[in-house]
């Protein structure tokens, strides 16, 4: 019996010594602060600006920056407990060169592998394309070949009896004459008849053919009128769906609910900037132009409204010299129970879940 309520102590001391550090990271998390730092530069002669921003947790441990200026740009951070996560550390650049280049002579070796090809002379190139076009010579097949001797052969017959015909005896030339005659009236009196008939045919035709225009010169006309009128129709309906929403809309922004969700919204946002604000700011200026008028009458304004900024915007005038440069200066925290509590009261608010839902319900 000791012995199974000795391991039950056991036991309940491990389950209540990672309940401890359950609780313990937790606490970690939600109270102790993110902090933060801002820095920024500004100079008009030469042009310079550089920025500079910083989160830090838990004494360093997690430690994310970045930085920007004209010239490096944009370099990012990442570093836990003090080493560099990102980015990480990149090779030596002679010895990326080198294996580089010991790739492209591995490529070049694959394609040529053949010392003699890549340092063929014009000649030896030219006798080589000669011989492959002699080989698909011969290897062409025997049926194209003949196909090819055959149709020489019918035209050099053909040739030799346009020839023939063209150094024929006269009589037969002669003896066709008369037919030539009897057959050239006969056709004359066929062409008029012929002629004739094409006209009415002709005739018949635009006829059919006005008549297909006048057809379809109204099947275009109505289908016109066909598309106007859906065209008022949608657009009618269209005014009438935008309509609805600016009422439905009115009404929603008007309603209590929506009132009170934007109160409660607008109540929690200053809470968060309230939070969030730096704990210390400074902006410093000098600030000088050719014009000394210029710059006094800058200095003038800049002394009406110290005394609200005067906290922590600063201004060095500089009458002598054109010249224009700012730097920033804050840094502030955040806790993370801030924003838990931010996100419960929203979450929770009636009224805001009332309007999400009325906003989803809106009219399409």
């Amino acid at each position: 019996m000791m012995i199974f309520l000795t391991i039950l102590k056991i036991i309940g001391l491990v389950l209540l010594s990672i309940l401890g550090v359950i609780l313990f990271v937790l606490l970690l998390v939600l109270f102790v602060p993110l902090r933060y730092k801002i820095e920024g530069g500004f100079a008009k002669k030469p042009l310079k600006y550089k920025a500079f921003a910083q989160v830090t947790w838990l004494l360093g441990l997690l430690n994310v920056s970045a930085q920007f200026d004209n010239d490096n740009g944009f370099e990012p951070c990442l570093k836990l407990a003090g080493i560099k996560v990102y980015p990480k550390k990149q090779d030596d650049p002679d010895d990326m060169e080198e294996a580089d280049y010991d790739g492209l002579y591995e490529k070049a070796g694959e394609e040529c592998p053949q010392e003699t090809q890549m340092e063929a002379s014009p000649p030896e190139i030219r006798a080589r394309d000669e011989g492959k076009a002699k080989e698909e010579a011969d290897e062409t097949p025997l049926e194209t070949r003949e196909e090819t001797a055959e149709t020489t052969k019918t035209r050099d017959t053909w040739d030799a009896g346009k020839a023939e015909e063209e150094t024929g005896g006269g009589s037969d030339t002669c003896a066709s004459l008369d037919s030539t005659e009897a057959y050239t009236e006969y056709s004359y009196s066929n062409l008029e008849d012929g002629f004739e008939g094409d006209k009415e045919a002709e005739h018949s035709s635009k006829i059919r053919k006005f008549a297909e225009f006048i057809k379809r010169l109204i099947e275009k006309t109505s289908k016109a009128f066909e598309n106007i009128s859906y065209t008022i129709q949608s657009l009618c309906d269209k005014i009438e769906n935008i309509t609805r929403k600016i009422d439905y809309y009115k009404n929603w922004w008007e309603s209590e609910a929506t009132q009170g969700a934007v109160h409660k919204v607008l109540a929690q946002a200053g809470f968060f900037i309230r939070a969030i604000r730096p704990r210390r700011l400074s902006l410093g200026v000098v600030y000088g132009d050719k014009d000394p008028s210029n710059t006094g009458r800058m200095y003038g304004n800049y002394a009406a409204v110290s005394p609200w900024i005067g906290r922590w915007v600063s201004m060095e005038p500089r009458f002598e010299e054109d010249i224009l440069e700012c730097d920033l200066d804050a840094k502030g925290r955040l806790q993370l129970y801030i924003v838990l509590i931010i996100a419960w009261k929203l979450f929770f608010d009636k009224n805001l879940r009332c309007v999400i839902k009325r906003f989803k319900r809106a009219p399409q």
